[in-house]
């Protein structure tokens, strides 16, 4: 039996902890509110939505944009004059919605009662309070696209435990529309058709043919989906397209200039971007040939820094992330990784369908960033870390469980109240 004691600070520890992230949302809903000027990306979000107004969706999808964000933005911007307050609204209601839909994610994942509590103060820090969930409270598209994300990956857990057609058909049209915002969305459906095409074949005990039809049907929709919006860019340019912030500046040149310049920026995680007509001058010099523009041709030019970077991404910065987002979920989710001999014995379909979605979002983006791996970027991962770090945690005995849950409110307390310190008018 629990001494009263310790109940009574277990209870008195959860209540502070969500108050402190209570006061972290409301304190940035009003923050957004005041301020009226474009943060980072914002400008070029803003830019797309009116494009879509003066100009024509027609025109928007062929020159290419984040195609739902600029109908849910013209949209917006016919009820609220200050687009960029309606956008940065309209991502905070995603927030609101992100935690519903983790919360159903957590009830999929553990039935222990603690772990669920724990679970989804940890999600509302992430969301609220962390620079993991930063991307809610501006107005750019990574809030929807992770929101869009969070859907897929439940009906893709329904799908999992029903083998219904109606659930895969779900997952396949939200699995579509994830590209509707971002092309990023292919690290995540990459997750995702491994939870479609292997998993039920190596859980499930479903014959190869009869699930190769299911995962052909599944492919077809989504795909049909995602190229619904492309066909005006297929019509116009006889090619797909995505929103573009090279417009006026080489993201791409500068981000290899990044890595060639290696100038110190005072973190171990990033290098300090050259001034951009650093940039101009070498792509006149060069010519914009010298710039490697894929993956396959920055392992050409130089392959120390392709192996560097990867370990560097996948071993050191997504780790930190990890472990300042979920807190003693993450070693939780380290109990699964050290042991990939025993992922098939011992997860089930779904914690099977989480940990593909993490893998593939985890190793994509460190291979693919070569500058500076952003928390935002990293939602996913995270979120997938603190749902089986919950599924391993539920496994151990109640006495630990206890234990490991008030660390886990001290630690949210301590990193809420950083967060909350830094939120500034």
């Amino acid at each position: 039996m629990k001494s009263k004691a310790k109940t009574d600070f277990g209870k008195i520890l959860m209540y502070a902890t969500w108050f402190i992230i209570a006061l972290n949302f409301v304190f940035k809903i009003l923050l957004r509110v005041c301020i009226s000027n474009p943060i980072g990306d914002e400008g070029f979000f803003v830019e797309e939505v009116e494009l879509a107004r003066n100009n024509g969706l027609w025109e928007s999808f062929s020159s290419g944009t984040s195609h739902l964000y600029s109908m849910i933005g013209y949209l917006i911007s016919l009820i609220i004059p200050n687009l960029l307050i309606g956008l940065r609204l309209f991502n905070i209601i995603l927030s609101m919605v992100a935690f519903v839909i983790a919360l159903s994610l957590i009830q999929r994942v553990t039935t222990n009662q603690i772990i669920r509590k724990i679970s989804a103060i940890t999600m509302a820090y992430m969301i609220f309070c962390c620079k993991t969930g930063a991307m809610f409270f501006v107005a750019i598209n990574d809030a929807l696209m992770v929101t869009i994300a969070l859907v897929t990956t439940l009906f893709l857990l329904k799908y999992l435990q029903t083998k219904r057609y109606k659930e895969l058909m779900v997952t396949a049209i939200f699995s579509g529309l994830m590209f509707w915002v971002r092309s990023f969305s292919l690290l995540v459906f990459g997750g995702i058709i491994l939870g479609i095409a292997v998993i039920p074949i190596m859980c499930s005990g479903i014959s190869v043919w009869k699930n190769l039809v299911r995962t052909s049907v599944f492919i077809l929709i989504s795909v049909t989906v995602a190229l619904l919006v492309q066909i005006p860019s297929l019509i116009e340019n006889k090619a797909i397209r995505f929103e573009n912030k090279s417009h006026n500046q080489d993201w791409a040149a500068w981000n290899w200039l990044t890595h060639i310049e290696r100038i110190p920026s005072g973190s171990i995680f990033l290098y300090k971007r050259p001034p951009y007509d650093v940039v101009q001058r070498y792509l006149d010099e060069h010519g914009s040939s010298s710039i490697p523009s894929s993956i396959t041709g920055r392992i050409k030019a130089d392959p120390k820094f392709a192996v560097d970077n990867l370990v560097s991404n996948l071993f050191v910065r997504l780790p930190f992330v990890l472990l300042t987002s979920s807190g003693m979920f993450f070693f939780g989710l380290l109990s699964i990784l050290r042991e990939p001999d025993r992922w098939r014995v011992r997860l089930k379909p779904q914690s099977l369908a989480l940990l593909s979605i993490f893998l593939s979002v985890s190793i994509g983006l460190s291979i693919y960033i070569i500058t500076n791996l952003e928390q935002r970027w990293l939602f996913i991962p995270a979120v997938m870390g603190v749902l089986l770090g919950a599924g391993r945690m539920s496994e151990l005995p109640e006495k630990f469980i206890d234990k490991i849950s008030v660390v886990q409110l001290l630690v949210l307390l301590l990193l809420s109240s950083v967060s909350l310190t830094q939120v500034s008018f």
